[in-house]
C-alpha cells in the first residue's frame, strides 16, 4: 500500500480494509495480516489492527473487515510531505479454485480513510484508487483435464486414445477440454482446431511429462503419494528392481491395465536417450532435476496388460546410486478407465530374477480388426504348439502354428484377407493347444 502526494505532516492515520465485499466478488480471499513497509521501519511507528472475520466458506475464504490504525509515538514526528511507495504490506491467501473455474474475481477495498497531524487537525487522504481487483487464475484450467478431476495424468491420455480409435466418444465438455492443439510455445492458450486427434495427444503427453503448459504455467498433477504396502486385500502389486544397470518393473494385477504413469525421485543420472521396453505399447519419459517421469500406453489403443503377472517396463540406463531412488507417483488405469487405488508396491535393490514363462494365450490386437491382427502366446516347456482359427460353426479356417516350440513368448501376425474365399465379417475363435494346455479366445473381423 502506498501513500502518494502527501501535502501535510501526518502523525496518524486510520482506515478500514474490506475483503471480498464488492457486489460481484467471489469469496476466495482470506486476510492474513498487515505489516509496516520499509518507509516506516522506525520503531516509533506503531501499527495496530483488528480483524472482524466473516464465516469461513468451504474453500477457506471469508468476507472480512479489518480496522487499521498507524500512528507515531513521538510528538511532531510524523511523515513529512511527499510520496511513500511502501507504506504497508497486506498478506492474503487465495483459496483453491474448482478445477474447471478460472479468472474468478474478488477485491480489497479501502474505506473511511482519515489522517491527522500531531495537533489533531484532519488530513485528507482519500484514496485515488480505493479498490484492488484480484483475478484468481486456476493453476489447472480446463486445458487437457479431459475427465475434469482436477489432475492432468495418464487417465486423460487414455480417454483421448479411446476417442481417437472409436472405442468411446467424448461428450461435448470432455471434447472441449481435450481439444488443445495446436498450442504454440509461449502462448497463454491453445488455438483449438475443432478436432481431437493425435495432435492433441502429443501436446497433452508433453504437458504431463514436462509438468508445465506450453506457456510455462505449472500444471496441477495432484501430487500423489504412493500408498503404503498393504497387508490385506489389494487389486495389484508393482515390484521395482533397481540396480546400476537400470530399473525393471513387474506388475501383478487382478484387472486388465491400459495405462501407467510412474514418477521416480532421486534419479541423479541422465537416461541418455533411453529406450523403454514395455508390452503395453510405448514408453515415454522426461527427466528434470532428479525426477524421472514415465508414461506407458499404446497410442493405437490395442495393447493391454491382461490380469496376471506382466513385465511392466525395462528402463536400461546407468544408475550411480540405486539406493537413492524413490517412487514419487504411481498411477494404474484399468480397461474401464478407472484408477486402481488399492495396490501394493515394492522396491528391491538388485537385478530382477529370471521369471519363469507360463502358458498363456493373449487377446488379439487390434480387436475388432480388418483384415490384420496380432496374436501372442507363451509356453513354459518345449511342446508341439497348435494354433488354429475357427468360425462360429466350428469350421477350421486357418492354421497359424503347427510345430515344436521352445519355452518363451511368441507373436503371430494373421491377415484374414489371405484365407481362401476371403473371410466375411463376423465372430471367430482362435484356439491354442500346447501339451495339455488348451485355451480358446474370441475375436471379431469387421469390414
Amino acid at each position: 500500500m502506498q501513500l502518494k502526494d502527501l501535502n501535510a505532516k501526518v502523525q496518524a492515520l486510520q482506515f478500514k480494509l474490506l475483503v471480498s465485499k464488492a457486489f460481484d466478488d467471489n469469496t476466495i480471499l482470506t486476510f492474513q495480516n498487515i505489516q509496516k513497509g520499509s518507509d516506516i521501519n522506525d520503531p516509533s511507528w506503531v501499527l495496530d489492527y483488528n480483524v472482524f472475520r466473516g464465516p469461513l466458506t468451504a474453500n477457506g475464504g471469508s468476507v472480512d473487515e479489518i480496522y487499521v490504525l498507524l500512528y507515531n509515538l513521538n510528538q511532531n514526528n510524523g511523515l513529512p510531505e511527499g510520496d511513500y511507495d511502501e507504506l504497508l504490506k497486506v498478506k492474503y491467501r487465495i483459496a483453491n479454485l474448482p478445477a474447471l473455474q478460472d479468472s474468478i474475481k474478488s477485491s480489497m477495498k479501502i474505506s473511511e480513510a482519515l489522517g491527522s497531524t500531531y495537533q489533531g487537525y484532519p488530513i485528507n487522504i482519500t484514496p485515488s484508487r480505493d479498490e484492488l481487483v484480484i483475478i484468481a487464475r486456476n493453476r489447472v484450467g480446463l486445458y487437457g483435464d479431459v475427465n475434469a478431476d482436477g489432475c492432468l495424468d495418464v487417465l486423460d491420455i487414455i480417454m483421448i486414445v479411446d476417442h481417437i480409435i472409436g472405442r468411446d466418444s467424448l461428450d461435448i465438455h470432455e471434447f472441449e477440454r481435450a481439444d488443445i492443439a495446436p498450442w504454440i510455445t509461449g502462448n497463454p492458450v491453445p488455438y483449438p482446431d475443432g478436432f481431437v486427434n493425435v495432435l492433441d495427444l502429443a501436446v497433452l503427453q508433453e504437458i504431463i511429462l514436462s509438468g508445465v503448459y506450453p506457456d510455462g504455467t505449472p500444471i496441477n498433477d495432484c501430487g500423489y503419494i504412493p500408498l503404503p504396502k498393504l497387508t490385506g486385500y489389494s487389486d495389484g502389486k508393482v515390484t521395482f528392481y533397481i540396480s546400476q544397470d537400470g530399473i525393471t518393473a513387474y506388475l501383478n494385477s487382478k484387472d486388465d491395465i491400459v495405462g501407467v504413469q510412474i514418477e521416480l525421485g532421486g534419479v541423479g543420472d541422465d537416461p541418455n536417450n533411453m529406450i523403454i521396453n514395455t508390452d503395453l505399447g510405448q514408453g515415454y519419459y522426461s527427466k528434470a532435476d532428479d525426477l524421472l517421469k514415465v508414461l506407458l500406453y499404446d497410442r493405437q489403443g490395442n495393447k493391454v496388460f491382461e490380469a496376471g503377472e506382466n513385465l511392466l517396463a525395462e528402463m536400461p540406463f546407468n544408475i550411480t546410486s540405486p539406493e537413492d531412488i524413490k517412487i514419487e507417483k504411481l498411477i494404474l488405469v484399468d480397461k474401464n478407465r478407472q484408477k486402481i487405488v488399492e495396490y501394493e508396491f515394492e522396491i528391491i535393490l538388485g537385478n530382477p530374477p529370471a521369471i519363469p514363462v507360463d502358458y498363456k494365450l493373449y487377446q488379439n490386437y487390434p480387436n475388432p480388426f480388418n483384415p490384420k491382427t496380432t496374436i501372442q502366446y507363451s509356453i513354459a516347456n518345449e511342446e508341439l504348439v497348435i494354433l488354429k482359427v475357427y468360425d462360429l460353426l466350428g469350421t477350421e479356417v486357418a492354421i497359424l502354428v503347427n510345430e515344436e516350440k521352445l519355452p518363451g513368448k511368441y507373436e503371430i501376425n494373421w491377415n484374414a484377407s489371405t484365407e481362401a474365399g476371403r473371410l466375411p465379417s463376423g465372430v471367430y475363435f482362435y484356439r491354442l493347444q500346447a501339451g495339455s494346455f488348451i485355451v480358446t479366445k474370441k475375436m471379431i473381423l469387421l469390414k
